[in-house]
């Protein structure tokens, strides 16, 4: 996995690349093809005004995958890695999971409801 970080019109320090990293390589953890590219971006939208203007842009991109574009506006720019780390691992998990195990787990699911209800009434009519 090869991570680039930037910041436009934000400093980055070394702490908020190390915690970029840490965030990121967590969310990801066990899932992450080789070929993984991420390019992260925090950027200061308001400028010295303040507010809640941290905005840190995410673009996730592997071999034959749609590129995955995630984004978390925060006052602090260490929550607002934290929670576009947290989105991007979600939508890894929602749209680069195989899509025969989606199918599996709903298959799965409606078994264990059929059994379910036949427990029911194996109890109620015993």
């Amino acid at each position: 996995m090869r991570i680039d970080i930037r910041g436009i019109n934000l400093p980055l320090s070394d702490g908020l690349e190390r915690h970029t990293r840490d965030r990121l390589t967590h969310a990801l953890a066990g899932m992450e093809p080789a070929t993984l590219v991420i390019a992260v971006r925090l950027s200061d939208v308001n400028g010295p005004r303040g507010g809640a203007d941290k905005l840190c842009h995410i673009t996730a991109t592997a071999r034959r995958r749609p590129p995955l574009v995630v984004q978390n506006l925060h006052a602090d720019a260490y929550v607002a890695i934290a929670g576009a780390a947290a989105k991007l691992r979600r939508a890894v998990l929602r749209q680069w999971r195989p899509r025969r195990w989606r199918a599996l787990r709903r298959i799965a699911a409606a078994v264990r409801r059929r059994l379910r209800g036949r427990r029911f009434l194996a109890t109620t009519a015993g």
